[in-house]
């Protein structure tokens, strides 16, 4: 019951995007409002803003992101501070977007925790061969940083997880760019 409530709200908050829009708005995306939803919920579920307010030890200041009503300049095509031999979001790919490295790969146990060269929740990962870790945006990250969210249990849920996977899959829309579901519009 409580995930159906999940995906009604979800729906809600994609139908009070479509109701009321004049004849000069255009409705918003709905994978675009799929993936801020699940950001909002995935990032900002906790008291932790961690990329709310200068945007943590990555800097990348989600928060004010979203507040600016279009997420996808601060994640598209930007790469990411760990590693920029990938982008945050790759329009299309899922699987080479450091957001879904960051939020699904492995990473250390506590059981394997070995301070200080290796900590629960440091993200496993192994680099190209051509990265140069001087490239960090951030000397003081810990190898790849730690495994999104860094609240235990290192997991966001599976809507979460679906909802920013389905949006990249298909090509990480802005708000008001027109439905499609992947290839040409």
């Amino acid at each position: 019951m409580k995930h159906n409530m999940r995906w009604i709200g979800l729906g809600l908050a994609v139908a009070s995007n479509l109701v009321g829009c004049g004849e000069d708005e255009k409705p918003r995306n709905t994978h675009y409002v799929a993936a801020e939803n699940a950001l909002k919920q995935g990032c900002f579920a906790t008291n932790a803003a961690c990329h709310g307010k200068g945007g943590g030890t990555a800097m990348l200041d989600l928060g004010a992101a979203i507040a600016s009503g279009d997420f996808r300049s601060a994640l598209v095509g930007v790469p990411a501070c760990e590693y920029d031999v990938m982008d945050l979001v790759v329009p299309g790919d899922a699987a080479n977007s450091w957001l879904m490295v960051k939020l699904t790969a492995p990473f250390v146990s506590v059981a394997d925790a070995q301070p200080p060269a290796r900590q629960f929740g440091d993200l496993i990962f192994t680099p190209d061969a051509s990265w140069d870790e001087s490239r960090k945006c951030n000397a003081g990250i810990r190898g790849f940083g730690q495994r999104m969210p860094q609240v235990a249990p290192f997991a966001v849920n599976a809507e979460v997880l679906d909802a920013l996977q389905t949006w990249i899959e298909v090509g990480a829309p802005g708000p008001n760019d027109p439905e499609f579901d992947g290839g040409a519009p």
